[in-house]
């Protein structure tokens, strides 16, 4: 199995006060301890950039870590993150691809290593890491690349405005979230940097105890009738009412394994193909269910 991997690098740094990849920490710049982490686990590794001047810049501290650098595609309708996957997707040959973040620089190969094992193991298209309170890290990711590649043009045409990096998870047929005392002990391991104090002491992104304390397998069915899809497919035709209560329904499912962050994103969409309706009084519900959600996580 040829594994590639896409180090998303992408960000401006706003509230770092400057490029906090190329930023030291503990000797070495934070994309080098990332793509270092990486390329003991992935057969190949590249840096994921906005521009050409993105890459040749950060090409410097890695040049000799990584393949090369995939410069985001103005062919693909997606911003952010998800444009620089897919744009990976499009772009390389691999039998597995894994997502990571720039900026978290503790990560270590070995729990890199736990994490690709238990995905490939549980033989899902799609896998993350879930914590204790159902935080999910949906920036770091291993799938199937022909998987995402038939997703891509779906989500990017039917979700363009609301379309997430999460959405290649709900999208999957088999989906496993492992959970993330299963692959580390120190959880500001998968700590990212936001600002030059996280630096000096790494806060960690979410507890590792709670009511999610083992991995999550699911079968929601992929293009042959999940809700996800199921939703997009109604949006497309403008019926707006009836994906609202699809993604509705898709809430539900996360919501029963405890799975909240990706349960209150749903709930987002719901809210938004009510308000496209004309139901604001059901899209504020909607809404307000989410939010609620997503303040047990601290947001």
């Amino acid at each position: 199995m040829k594994i590639c991997c896409i180090i998303l690098a992408g960000g401006v740094s706003r509230r770092f006060g400057g490029d906090k990849l190329t930023a030291k920490f503990r000797g070495e710049s934070v994309i080098t301890r990332v793509c270092h982490a990486a390329s003991r686990v992935a057969d190949e590794v590249y840096i994921s950039a906005s521009s050409s001047g993105r890459a040749s810049e950060l090409g410097k501290y890695v040049r000799e870590i990584v393949k090369g650098s995939i410069v985001d595609s103005d062919a693909v309708a997606c911003e952010g993150p998800l444009r620089g996957i897919i744009t990976a997707v499009k772009s390389l040959n691999c039998d597995r691809l894994l997502i990571l973040p720039g900026d978290i620089p503790a990560i270590t190969s070995d729990t890199l290593g736990r994490f690709v094992e238990r995905v490939a193991a549980g033989k899902a298209d799609a896998g993350s890491v879930v914590w204790g309170n159902g935080m999910v890290e949906t920036l770091i990711q291993l799938v199937e690349p022909s998987y995402v590649a038939g997703l891509a043009e779906h989500i990017c045409s039917t979700r363009r405005d609301v379309a997430r990096p999460s959405d290649i998870l709900r999208g999957s047929s088999r989906l496993l979230l492992v959970y993330a005392g299963n692959i580390t002990d120190e959880p500001s391991e998968l700590s990212n940097i936001n600002t030059r104090e996280d630096l000096e002491a790494l806060k960690p992104r979410a507890p590792l105890s709670g009511f999610v304390n083992s991995d999550i397998l699911l079968e929601l069915g992929g293009s042959r009738g999940s809700h996800f899809w199921r939703a997009m497919s109604m949006a497309s035709r403008g019926d707006h009412e009836a994906a609202a209560l699809e993604y509705e329904l898709e809430a539900g499912v996360y919501a029963e394994h405890g799975i909240v962050h990706l349960a209150a994103q749903c709930l987002g969409d719901a809210a938004y193909e009510a308000k496209r309706a004309g139901d604001e009084a059901r899209a504020y519900e909607l809404r307000s269910r989410g939010w609620e959600m997503l303040a047990r996580l601290g947001f």
